[in-house]
């Protein structure tokens, strides 16, 4: 079985006004620079997964782009820089809103560069009261994660965990909220 990346918060206090989308794609480049010595087909997988996706928002996906190039261009994949680099021109258009229809719009859309299931709630025991998070995301680079965090509201605390995974460890169903990730 495939060994999973698990990326542990090194700072469980950081602010909360860090950039979600920042974290997201370092955390992704962290994961394929490993993945690459690993797997050299995790970078071809990539950029297929890129080139066959819509476009995503303007600061994220230059911040994804600026690093695939700088990681390949490291790597000597020359063919995969320019592969990235003439993402970027069709990368500038977006995509008018569609309107939503439920209950299938819950479930998994394809053809979306990004999409998350997020589970959230409360629990108190006496005076102390904690919150939960869990969410599930499928991008269109051919990777997803699940993300999961506990809040200590009395002790200042929000200590959380993301796990990478590879296409083939996750399952996101059409039409209904069947989300599974392998060793989540």
């Amino acid at each position: 079985m495939l060994r999973v990346v698990l990326l542990l918060a090194l700072v469980c206090a950081a602010p909360l006004h860090a950039d979600p989308a920042a974290t997201s794609v370092d955390g992704f480049l962290a994961y394929l620079s490993a993945e690459m010595q690993r797997d050299p087909a995790a970078a071809e997988e990539t950029v297929a997964g890129l080139e066959g996706a819509p476009t995503m928002p303007g600061a994220a996906r230059d911040r994804l782009l600026d690093g695939l190039v700088g990681l390949f261009a490291a790597r000597g994949r020359s063919e995969l820089v320019q592969r990235v680099r003439a993402l970027k021109p069709a990368a500038a258009s977006t995509l008018a809103p569609e309107p939503l229809a439920f209950p299938g719009d819950h479930a998994h859309h394809h053809g979306s560069f990004l999409e998350w299931w997020y589970f959230s709630g409360n629990h108190t025991s006496g005076a102390r009261r904690y919150g939960f998070e869990l969410s599930f995301f499928r991008t269109a680079v051919a990777v997803h994660y699940v993300h999961a965090a506990i809040t200590d509201a009395g002790g200042g605390a929000h200590p959380w965990q993301r796990r990478w995974v590879r296409p083939w460890q996750a399952s996101f169903a059409p039409g209904g909220l069947g989300v599974s990730m392998a060793g989540c």
